[in-house]
């Protein structure tokens, strides 16, 4: 089974967030490399889609979405009483935990809504819809 464009080009952009941003640029290179071949071929075949442009938009999802990860990587350990988390110490870092968090589900959805405009645009693979998930609805809706 071959992969629908809208994920291709969002692997895309996640090999080249790792490549840019690893220490070991061999592997990520070599991986880089071959999702770059593939939006080169998406575009010579989708000349009239603004290809360049979803890969930009994707890339910029995905790199805000690893920069308010980044930010929640401490999680537990952040916590002033991390033996109760919920101490009322902890307020603050948890309501800035959720924040992103919730950010973070918020940013993905239009990441989803994107790759399924790209995909009904090129007529591949299928609409990515979420089910018993906290996004299901704001996605059906689209």
């Amino acid at each position: 089974m071959q992969r629908d464009v809208g994920d291709i080009i969002d692997r895309w952009s996640i090999a080249k967030l790792k490549y840019e941003r690893s220490s070991n640029n061999d592997e990520r290179k070599n991986e880089f490399y071959t999702f770059n071949e593939s939006l080169k071929t998406i575009k010579s075949k989708y000349v009239d889609l603004p290809i360049d442009d979803f890969a930009t938009l994707l890339y910029n999802i995905n790199e805000t979405i690893w920069k308010l990860e980044a930010g929640s990587k401490g999680g537990k350990e952040e916590l002033p009483d991390s033996h109760y988390i919920f101490a009322k110490e902890n307020n603050d870092v948890l309501i800035r935990l959720g924040i992103i968090n919730l950010l973070i589900k918020d940013i993905n959805i239009a990441r989803i809504k994107v790759k399924n405009i790209i995909n009904k645009l090129t007529k591949t693979g299928f609409q990515d819809i979420k089910t018993e998930h906290l996004s299901e609805d704001k996605i059906k809706d689209s």
